[in-house]
């Protein structure tokens, strides 16, 4: 007893529409789209400041005023490439799917929209980013260089 090739084809259809239906829902969840995000940051942070460190130059991540998203970028300004495939280090929320939604709402890093690091990797200033998403709110904190998330309501 085998299996035909339209009886194969008939499973995989069924297991394409069930993505095509969960995959979206799952990432509607404000839970689990806010917390991607806010470990995406941190993530982003650390890679940039770990980049600093390696290249032994200046860095930053400048975070758009918009609230759309933010970029990494050295001392001078120039874009740094992006950990994965070629282009700027740029992370930008509304044109990102997965994403399409969150915000930065706040980022305050002694003054300044952006978290700098010096050649040595360490941090001009700490500070904080609130992400918000469908009435949520996470916050990535960057303290003592460490970075980490704090959910709702916590401090």
């Amino acid at each position: 007893m085998g299996l035909s090739f339209f009886g194969i084809a008939m499973v995989l259809v069924g297991i394409a529409t069930v993505a095509a239906i969960g995959i979206p829902l799952w990432f509607q969840q404000p839970s689990i789209t806010l917390k991607s995000a806010a470990d995406l940051l941190v993530n982003d942070i650390l890679s940039v400041q770990e980049h600093a460190i390696v290249m032994r130059v200046g860095s930053q991540i400048e975070f758009d005023a918009d609230g759309g998203g933010y970029q990494a970028m050295d001392a001078t300004g120039m874009a740094l490439p992006a950990p994965m495939g070629g282009g700027p280090y740029l992370r930008d929320f509304d044109q990102d799917a997965v994403f399409e939604g969150v915000k930065v709402e706040e980022a305050e890093f002694g003054g300044a929209r952006r978290l700098e690091f010096s050649q040595k990797g360490y941090s001009v200033s700490d500070g904080y980013v609130v992400l918000s998403f469908r009435g949520e709110t996470r916050r990535v904190v960057f303290d003592a260089n460490e970075a980490y998330v704090v959910g709702e309501g916590e401090r």
